[in-house]
């Protein structure tokens, strides 16, 4: 793996790291706080109040929200772990974040199917029509 790309690797990871615990803090607080307005509630269109408080919000009382901090979490430690290992195990690595990676991607399909089609929390009268 390039040097390039282990760097871009370690921010999108801290991005991502981000991001779910942001996403963490509203579900929490839209939970705890029946008044809570959350930034992300953009307009009728888009409102993720919708998909966080629905039943694909949580998966058996889990918010989704924690599965992906901890996703990204182990991506983190994969990439940490990888960097102390032998250089023989370190090869490795690459292919772990790949499996990852598929693992991941099919979730957030599956979320954002769920969200535009079934929650209608995201408009399709808002998309582009091709």
């Amino acid at each position: 793996m390039s040097s390039l790309a282990r760097r871009l690797l370690w921010a999108l990871a801290f991005v991502g790291l981000g991001a779910s615990l942001t996403s963490l803090y509203v579900h929490h607080q839209l939970l705890a706080n029946p008044t809570y307005t959350s930034f992300c509630d953009v307009n009728d269109a888009v409102s993720c109040t919708q998909a966080y408080l629905s039943q694909y919000g949580s998966v058996r009382g889990v918010p989704v929200a924690l599965v992906g901090t901890l996703w990204f979490a182990l991506v983190l430690v994969t990439m940490a772990v990888g960097r102390l290992t032998p250089k023989s195990l370190q090869d490795a690595v690459p292919a772990y974040l790949f499996l990852a990676s598929v693992v991941g991607l099919a979730d957030v399909i599956y979320l954002a199917y769920v969200a535009t089609f079934v929650l209608r929390a995201v408009s399709t009268t808002s998309l582009p029509s091709y």
